[in-house]
């Protein structure tokens, strides 16, 4: 088994006494001199040790002040009740959801909105302007027809490269072919979804689940199935195996793993695991949206569901709209 780099092992430790209460939220971590005497280590793995607890929200940086424990970011939610996962779904139940939702969405437009959760985005500020903006004159300036030339639609790229190497993380193993860059995440689901189903075909998705899917699935000619989700450990497999049963043509189900929208539950490995295998044993593909995995309050990258697979039988769909730049 690798043995985990110095730093990481570090944080752990720092974070093992937050967690304990030894070391409370407001208390100064050891200065990075402190810490190099302490541990025996050099000024750049003691800098790591705390960005580590920085980047993961145990700390925070204060100007001449050094690195303090802060408030973790996300709050244990209280339990709530789980689906019943016991009676096949009904795949009627989503008919016509285009039309209610955008009635809803008009009239909306004209009332007064008090707090708007429509948009699952971050406030301008949180995002890195500065940097993007740095990055796109440093671009421009070395690639001048950068905004005018097509780009290959094929190929390695150096984006493709980036993602390829940033799934890693999540434990996949993509080629930079095997890439395809779309225009957000809901691209992604609108051909990952012609790619393996067509108009008349059952769709299985999350319940609840974010309606933007359910318009898309009604352009499509397809029909929703919704499939009871727990708020704590996502989609039901239990009631997705009975649907499966159930029903014939199932073609493909929908689900987001990591803070699913809008429960907010994240699914486990074991969970992961078996949802790969019991798509795969019947067939169906297995679309997975990750939008927000890059939110999760959580010690390292989770594995993605696409890690789990394979024989290809699931399509991994993302975005960096929410974490890097909505524009």
């Amino acid at each position: 088994m690798p043995t985990l780099p110095r730093y990481r092992r570090l944080s752990q430790h720092y974070l093992q006494a937050i967690r304990a209460g030894a070391l409370q939220p407001g208390d100064r971590l050891p200065s990075l001199r402190a810490l190099m005497r302490l541990h025996d280590v050099s000024l750049s793995t003691a800098l790591l040790v705390c960005r580590t607890l920085e980047s993961e929200g145990w700390a925070e940086a204060r100007a001449r002040s050094g690195y303090f424990v802060r408030q973790p970011r996300r709050l244990a939610m209280a339990p709530m009740d789980e689906p019943a996962a016991d009676r096949a779904p009904d795949p009627a139940q989503f008919v016509g959801i285009h039309e209610k939702v955008s009635d809803f969405v008009t009239r909306r437009r004209y009332g007064e909105v008090r707090l708007d959760l429509s948009t699952a985005r971050g406030a301008p500020e949180l995002y890195p302007g500065d940097a993007l903006r740095a990055a796109m004159t440093r671009c421009l300036r070395q690639h001048p027809q950068l905004l005018t030339r097509a780009s290959p639609s094929r190929g390695r790229t150096p984006f493709r490269e980036a993602v390829a190497r940033r799934a890693l993380r999540a434990g996949m193993r993509l080629a930079p072919e095997d890439v395809l860059p779309t225009n957000g995440c809901i691209e992604a689901l609108n051909l990952a979804l012609r790619a393996v189903a067509r108009p008349g075909d059952t769709v299985a998705v999350e319940s609840p689940a974010f309606y933007g899917l359910l318009q898309v699935l009604e352009s499509l000619g397809m029909r929703a199935l919704e499939i009871p989700t727990s708020p704590q450990t996502g989609l039901s497999i239990e009631a997705l195996e009975l649907a499966l049963g159930a029903y014939e043509r199932i073609r493909a189900v929908v689900v987001v793993p990591h803070l699913q929208n809008p429960l907010g539950s994240v699914m486990p490995d074991a969970h992961k695991a078996r949802l790969v295998r019991l798509c795969r044993d019947h067939g169906v593909a297995l679309i997975e949206d990750d939008t927000y995995t890059e939110l999760l309050d959580a010690e390292g990258t989770p594995r993605a569901l696409q890690s789990f697979d394979e024989d290809g039988g699931v399509i991994h769909c993302a975005s960096l709209h929410k974490v890097l730049a909505p524009g």
